[in-house]
């Protein structure tokens, strides 16, 4: 028997699970969610840490009537597709950094088919899986939390699936000016002191050329103690208070600014510019294969593009679209996406503010229809306005495929799938990321 143990995560989880009951079980398959699931005593049981093939003993996080959930702590039968974390909070930030990247990929066309047809009762046509070879220092955004010992602090991540947290050096998914960045401001907190009473999370961004690097520290003290003078001065460093009530890493107003606040990336000879609180693309390389493949399907002189952020999608083929009509609800993405079409004199686009759902009457029986919707997908409205003005086609891109599965459900049958691809944009993560061809039936 080979006995591989997860040393700190399981001396972790004996003291916050049962909880320490371990049970024993054969991982069959992966599931939507990234955990591998066994069978127990008639349960199923969904377990990180475990992949197919494997017997494992698992220590249970939860139990319910029908399910168990939990991590493994010992793999008694390792998986020929099992390999070697690159770092010991793996479970955090990439749970699949343990597994083959070729099996990752494969895993994920599986898992994605397997979801439409649960949803959507569609077999997939293509469940290949587009990426590059960078496995790591792929992410242009990483957010930290804290951790605090002995009156040192350190960077941290919450542990999978538990409110509880893990003090970390370093994230190997980044792209190095982000640890970089993050680790001097962690030194310059260190040397004020502070304690994790005053302090709340870390948000770091960078271009993929790391040409530019900013950091923004939000913190739960009003009175925080801010540097006198310019700090980190090569890029961008910004401390926000925030509201301690609230969970999130919201800015509710300014307490020090030094440097730049606005990242830039070249997308398809198109200049994309966007904020700190911007909602933009992670992994800037696969995201072009993305929109070499939104090229190729664009049939209608209008474009009317949902969920637009800053306009990346549309703007990085402005030179393919004659008129453009973007909508996004978030103010400062707003104000990015007509700064973008200002550059790149894009004189046909226009932006609107708004909720999606209440903008529908932007669909019309003549322009092709662009959507990229946070996870939660279309609402409702959108659905019901599809439908009745009939677009000829729409362009799904989904970073949740069981929503995406489902809003597809919805249109079926006035709608059919005529192309489908699948991206890694999260290399060792059990994400996925769709794109779906609708056309009018």
């Amino acid at each position: 028997v080979v006995s591989i143990y997860v040393g700190f995560f399981a001396d972790q989880l004996k003291q916050d699970c049962c909880k320490g009951f371990m049970i024993e079980c054969a991982i069959e398959k992966l599931v939507f969610g990234g955990q591998g699931m066994g069978r127990y005593n008639g349960k199923a049981v969904f377990a990180w840490n475990a992949f197919p093939g494997e017997r494992v003993r698992v220590a249970i996080v939860k139990e319910q009537k029908s399910f168990i959930t939990g991590i493994a702590e010992e793999i008694l039968e390792p998986s020929l597709h099992r390999v070697k974390p690159k770092e010991e909070h793996y479970l955090s930030c990439s749970p699949w950094q343990i597994l083959s990247f070729e099996e990752e990929n494969r895993w994920k066309g599986i898992i994605a088919k397997e979801q439409f047809y649960q949803f959507a009762h569609i077999r997939l046509e293509n469940t290949n899986v587009v990426h590059d070879e960078r496995k790591y220092c792929y992410r242009n955004k990483m957010e930290y939390s804290f951790w605090e010992e002995d009156t040192v602090t350190s960077l941290a991540f919450f542990k999978r699936g538990q409110k509880f947290k893990i003090p970390i050096d370093e994230c190997a998914l980044a792209i190095p000016s982000l640890n970089t960045k993050a680790k001097e401001v962690l030194a310059w907190l260190n040397s004020i002191p502070v304690t994790r009473h005053d302090i709340k999370s870390l948000i770091v961004r960078t271009a993929t050329d790391q040409s530019h690097t900013t950091a923004c520290l939000f913190v739960k003290d009003k009175n925080f103690q801010v540097p006198s003078n310019g700090f980190l001065e090569k890029g961008g460093f910004f401390i926000y208070y925030s509201n301690p009530k609230s969970p999130a890493s919201r800015a509710d107003f300014l307490l020090y600014s030094s440097g730049g606040n606005t990242i830039a990336e070249v997308l398809r000879g198109k200049t994309c510019e966007y904020g700190l609180s911007s909602f933009f693309q992670v992994n800037v390389p696969v995201f072009l294969h993305t929109l070499k493949r939104i090229k190729e399907f664009i049939n209608c002189d209008t474009v009317v593009d949902y969920y637009c952020g800053v306009g990346a999608i549309s703007i990085a083929l402005g030179d393919y679209i004659k008129k453009a009509i973007l909508i996004e609800s978030d103010t400062e993405a707003v104000e990015f996406a007509r700064k973008n079409i200002e550059i790149n004199q894009l004189h046909n686009f226009t932006v609107m503010n708004g909720l999606a759902e209440k903008m529908g009457d932007e669909i019309k029986n003549d322009r092709l229809v662009i959507f990229d919707p946070p996870r939660s997908g279309l609402h409702p409205r959108i659905i019901k306005r599809i439908l009745a003005e009939k677009p000829p086609r729409i362009l799904y891109l989904s970073c949740n495929i069981a929503t995406q599965a489902r809003d597809v459900m919805l249109l079926f049958p006035a709608y059919g799938v005529t192309f489908n691809e699948l991206y890694n944009f999260f290399p060792r993560t059990p994400h996925i990321e769709s794109l779906l061809v609708l056309d009018w039936v």
